[in-house]
This record gives C-alpha cells, sequence and structure tokens, in this order.
C-alpha cells in the first residue's frame, strides 16, 4: 500500500500541475509533428510552449498607420512613454512590461546575428522608435525597445507591444509586425469606428488570425 501511494502516474502529475500537463501535451504533439515531417507545425507548437512558460501575457497592438495604437497603449497605462504628435509615426516595436524603477533598453544586432540589449535613457526615447528620426551615426536601429514602468496594469501580468503601422502586409512594417505575433499571447486590432474595415485591413486580420488566434478590434 505505502509504494502504491508513493507512485506518482503522469496523469496524476498532469493533475496537480496543469501548465506541466499541457506542456507534456505539446511536446508528445511535437514529437507527432516532426515524426510526420511537419517543421511548421512543430515551430507553432514550440511558441505555444513559450507563451506557456512566461511569466506575463503578451498583447500585440497592431493596426494602420495612424490609427491610434500609441495613444490607446498610453491611456491604458496612463503615461505619454509612446510618442504620440500629427507627424510621428512609430517605427520600431515597443514592448511596455512592469519595472521598478522605470527602465528602457534597446536591442541592437550584433556582428553575429545575435541581439544586445543596450540601456537607453527614457528620455530619448522618442529619438530610437520614431521613424525618420537619427540614431547616430554608423549606428544600426534598434530591431526593438524595451520599457519597464511601474504601473498596476502590467504588474498584474500584461505586456503590451506598441508595433509599427502596418502599412501593407508587403511593406518592411507590415513584415515585423507579422514575425513578432506569434510571440503574443493576443493582439488588439485598431482601426477607424468612423469607416468600413479596408481590403489591406482585412487580409491583415485574416494573416493575424493565422498567427495569434486571441485577436479583437477596436
Amino acid at each position: 500500500m505505502g509504494e502504491r501511494l508513493a507512485t506518482v502516474t503522469p496523469t496524476a502529475a498532469r493533475r496537480a500541475s496543469p501548465v506541466d500537463g499541457l506542456l507534456a501535451e505539446f511536446a508528445d504533439a511535437r514529437l507527432l509533428a516532426v515524426q510526420a515531417d511537419r517543421p511548421d507545425l512543430a515551430e507553432r507548437l514550440d511558441r505555444a510552449a513559450e507563451r506557456l512558460r512566461a511569466d506575463d501575457v503578451v498583447v500585440a497592438v497592431v493596426g494602420e498607420f495612424k490609427q491610434g495604437k500609441s495613444t490607446l497603449v498610453n491611456a491604458l497605462l496612463r503615461t505619454d512613454i509612446c510618442p504620440v504628435d500629427a507627424d510621428i509615426v512609430t517605427a520600431v516595436p515597443t514592448v511596455l512590461r512592469f519595472g521598478r524603477p522605470p527602465s528602457a533598453t534597446r536591442q541592437l544586432p550584433g556582428p553575429d546575428g545575435t541581439l544586445e540589449s543596450v540601456p537607453l535613457a527614457i528620455e530619448d526615447l522618442r529619438r530610437y522608435v520614431t521613424e525618420g528620426a537619427p540614431t547616430g551615426e554608423d549606428e544600426p536601429a534598434p530591431r526593438s525597445v524595451e520599457v519597464r514602468l511601474d504601473r498596476r496594469l502590467l504588474e498584474s501580468g500584461l505586456s503590451f507591444v506598441d508595433t509599427p503601422g502596418v502599412g501593407g502586409l508587403d511593406s518592411a512594417q507590415g513584415n515585423v509586425t507579422l514575425a513578432m505575433l506569434p510571440l503574443a499571447g493576443a493582439a488588439l486590432f485598431v482601426t477607424d469606428a468612423a469607416q468600413e474595415l479596408t481590403a489591406p485591413e482585412v487580409e491583415f486580420l485574416r494573416r493575424t488570425l493565422e498567427r495569434c488566434p486571441a485577436c479583437s478590434a477596436w
């Protein structure tokens, strides 16, 4: 009897830890995908497992140019951290996470292709995330910028990504945004409520749902 009580079956272990149980299911499914020569499915399962292991839920705020994505992020977080102006366009994905004290880093590509985190003064944020802003002579543009703020919404486990306006699916900005979506737990699509969705927006939404099933329009 004692030995039976001390033995933990896989089913019991999964019941004891729902997250571990889901990760085990993902691992089983990934093995089947590899055996079936479906690397695309294996990659999607890897990304799903990565999201499950993460401490926070990443919400990607996406949409066309000048639809108010940065304004919405600022309103949600009660801050003015994301640059907003009539002639300002976000050019670099800006990740906003919880942190004390407030800080910022930029992700720069290294000679070997890996990304290096470089500290950034928050007051210089506009210089690095807006289109056409100079970053310095012979200095590569950052792949993304991460800002940590002391905000209750972020402390609850949410993170936001203020993405560049897509400007069409085949644009550089559209490709950057689409590449980030598999890493997001949800997507918030921002559009103009005074008009119908445009054909490019509908197509972008379709592509978004393929990569991030949890998508809402705002």
